[in-house]
């Protein structure tokens, strides 16, 4: 069986966000995410790749968010409402051998907001493997 993955993280513009998850592969984790950036719900998929040997990780991710009250897949936002949004991270992780799990991200968000948008984000993580 997989082993499965729970983390809450927190960030700017990404206040919150929780993800469960698993791992196909030990070098690659793939969740479902919930999370709120600023005022905005939203909830999609993620993937990371985590990169060397032992419990410290390279770490390099990608999401894929919506804001399921707007109508599904809505690209455009408006105003202080995200629709749809893309995210591409790198940064470190910790696996540890009795299942604690850390990690810091930074990268970009990708939007369209009165035309297309790059934002920063950064978040800062724990979690737990089964």
């Amino acid at each position: 069986m997989f082993p499965i993955l729970f983390a809450v993280d927190i960030g700017m513009p990404e206040l919150i966000h929780a993800e469960l998850g698993f791992f196909p592969t030990d070098a690659l984790s793939v969740e479902a995410r919930y999370g709120n950036v600023i005022l905005n719900h939203e909830v999609g998929i993620s993937a990371t790749n985590w990169v060397a040997a032992g419990p410290h990780h390279f770490i390099v991710s990608g999401e894929a968010m919506f804001n399921p009250s707007l109508s599904p897949l809505r690209l455009a936002g408006g105003g202080d409402t995200l629709a749809s949004y893309l995210g591409v991270y790198a940064g470190w992780g910790y696996r540890g051998d009795a299942g604690f799990l850390a990690r810091a991200q930074v990268g970009g968000i990708f939007y369209a907001d009165n035309g297309f948008a790059i934002g920063p984000n950064g978040t800062l993580g724990v979690g737990w493997v089964f």
